[in-house]
C-alpha cells in the first residue's frame, strides 16, 4: 500500500528526492509544491549566485527527479508516462501537458496504485 500525502511543502520535497526511482502516484500538490520551490530557487537564488555555474549543474541534478514526478503526477490522472513527451511539442505540447498536470486525479486505485490522497 502507497503511503498518503498530507499536501505539506516538506512532505513534497522529500517525496521528489526520494521517490524519483519509484514509480506510482503524486498528487496534484505534491506536484505543484515541487515546482513552485525549485522554480522560486533555481530563478531566484540561482541566478543571484552565480549563474553560469549553477544553472547547468542544478538543471543535471534536477532533470531526471522532474521528469519522475512528471510521470508520476500523469499516473495519478490514469495517464501513461510516455505523456510527458508532449514537453517536446513547444507551445502547445506544453498547454496540453499543464491541463494534464492541474486535472485532479483518480480517488480510487488506478492501474499505477493507490490513491495518494488522505481522505
Amino acid at each position: 500500500m502507497s503511503k498518503k500525502f498530507n499536501n505539506t511543502l516538506e512532505e513534497a520535497l522529500t517525496e521528489y528526492w526520494v521517490n524519483y526511482v519509484g514509480w506510482g502516484r503524486a498528487t496534484r500538490a505534491e506536484y505543484w509544491w515541487a515546482v513552485l520551490f525549485y522554480s522560486v530557487l533555481a530563478g531566484g537564488v540561482m541566478e543571484i549566485v552565480s549563474p553560469n555555474l549553477l544553472s547547468p549543474l542544478w538543471t543535471m541534478v534536477t532533470l531526471v527527479p522532474g521528469i519522475c514526478l512528471a510521470a508520476r503526477r500523469l499516473h495519478d490522472t490514469g495517464r501513461s508516462y510516455w505523456n510527458v513527451c508532449w514537453a517536446l511539442l513547444p507551445f502547445v505540447g506544453w498547454i496540453i501537458l499543464l491541463v494534464f498536470m492541474c486535472q485532479k486525479g483518480s480517488t480510487t486505485t488506478n492501474k499505477f496504485g493507490p490513491a495518494r490522497l488522505k481522505k
